[in-house]
């Protein structure tokens, strides 16, 4: 699920990204083809979006806290992670206690 503004912005990001990051790019092309796409104001609140702050871990027990941001206003030392990095395409849409099965470019999970 994402809302109508996320969407739309995030259809531009995407497709302004195919020629430096195609498979990033072709991976949040999917996603946003695949979401039900709603009024902003009816995204649950327990839903990951833009601007959210999210808990995630990996299979080795290792957790990060970061907040979901377009890549111009990425700071990963103030924890903000741009939505280009590929697991963080793919927590959009997740809900609180969801769980994704993921390979990251290293095979880890």
């Amino acid at each position: 699920m994402i809302g109508e503004t996320d969407h739309q912005r995030l259809n531009k990001l995407a497709l302004a990204a195919a020629d430096r990051l195609p498979e990033v790019s072709d991976g949040l092309l999917i996603a946003l083809e695949r979401a039900l796409v709603v009024a902003d104001t009816s995204v649950p609140r327990n839903v990951v979006r833009m601007g959210s702050t999210v808990e995630h871990e990996a299979d080795t027990g290792d957790g990060r806290t970061v907040t979901l941001v377009f890549p111009k206003d990425a700071d990963i030392s103030e924890g903000r992670i741009s939505v280009l990095t590929p697991i963080r395409t793919a927590l959009l849409g997740l809900s609180a206690g969801q769980t994704l099965g993921w390979s990251g470019r290293d095979d880890t999970s």
